[in-house]
């Protein structure tokens, strides 16, 4: 929470010109393509850059061009690592036991991802001195175990948070709207009545296994209207305002506040006013745009008003 805070300033700032990179050299790459019979442009390294760079910034205080490999294969490794620590929870497709015996049984050897990790380690020692700084005087933690702290929180938390929307990601994971996918399974430390519409309820007893999907609990129809559907509107008004105690995508209920005891995401307001950032800027910059998969397929440039001075069209341009 503290890095958030001290970051606060800074956020929409960074946050709007890593956008503005990403969108210039999405654009080249799509003008260099504008003959050809489907032009396109992909995001997904610029984008991944974009992250990588900004939350760099704005959490570790560092920006990561003082270091060219950090700058150029940072968010590579930050792939690499976050998929060592999901791996071993998720399914990837081998034929059972040999999944559960090669994968799920004991801890990934650390020595594969350990340069890459070393050299944000690096990083963070020499460019991000005063987080580290703060973490050891106000909160007493060991300079190693603030590092670490801030790489985790860096990679995990935070480019994991982002990334996890990007589509070769999600692929990963699965269908959202597949109801097969469920989420690990969980045992109940105590008795308890699981309540559901209709005033149904369901006795859960101590030790008993219980699996949870998401995705399924934000669609339910008894909720929300056309829920398979995207509506633009569905959470605005009073009656919108209402559906939000329903939404748990920060390990939460949207209307409830990150606290100690919840483990509800921290930054969750930050993520909401980053995504409406990002959309802004994208308004800001074009008319109408077209994305598949991972790459754009049209990109129609706003044209700066008529009414305005060639000094203010060029400000509006940029």
């Amino acid at each position: 929470m503290d890095l958030l805070h001290r970051s606060a300033r800074s956020w929409p700032v960074d946050f709007r010109a890593g956008v503005g990179a990403m969108l210039d050299t999405v654009d080249a790459e799509f003008a260099g393509k504008a003959t050809d019979d489907k032009p396109s442009a992909s995001y997904l390294v610029p984008l991944q850059q974009c992250i990588f760079r900004f939350l760099c910034k704005a959490f570790v205080g560092a920006d990561p061009s003082a270091d060219w490999l950090v700058d150029n294969f940072g968010f590579t490794i930050l792939d690499i690592w976050l998929a060592w620590q999901i791996l071993p929870t998720q399914k990837v497709g081998l034929v059972q036991p040999l999944e559960e015996l090669l994968i799920h049984s004991f801890p990934l050897p650390s020595f594969l991802i350990w340069p890459g990790y070393y050299l944000l380690y690096r990083f963070v020692e020499k460019h991000g001195a005063e987080a580290v700084a703060y973490a050891e005087t106000q909160h007493g933690i060991g300079k190693k175990d603030a590092i670490n702290n801030i790489l985790f929180v860096l990679g995990f938390n935070a480019f994991g948070g982002f990334s996890v929307f990007l589509p070769f990601l999600v692929a990963k994971v699965g269908d959202a709207a597949d109801a097969t996918g469920l989420r690990p399974r969980l045992r109940r430390r105590r008795d308890f009545v699981l309540r559901s519409h209709g005033g149904t309820a369901y006795q859960v007893s101590k030790g008993e296994v219980l699996c949870g999907y998401q995705p399924l609990a934000m669609r339910d129809p008894e909720v929300f209207d056309r829920p398979e559907e995207f509506v633009p509107e569905r959470f605005l008004g009073d009656d919108g305002a209402k559906l939000l105690q329903h939404l748990f995508w920060s390990n939460g209920p949207e209307t409830a506040q990150p606290a100690p005891g919840n483990k509800q995401c921290a930054a969750k307001e930050v993520v909401v006013d980053t995504a409406c950032m990002l959309l802004a800027e994208m308004f800001r910059r074009y008319d109408d745009f077209v994305v598949e998969g991972t790459s754009f397929t049209k990109l129609v440039k706003r044209e700066p008003s008529p009414s305005l001075s060639p000094a203010a069209a060029a400000g509006a341009q940029q």
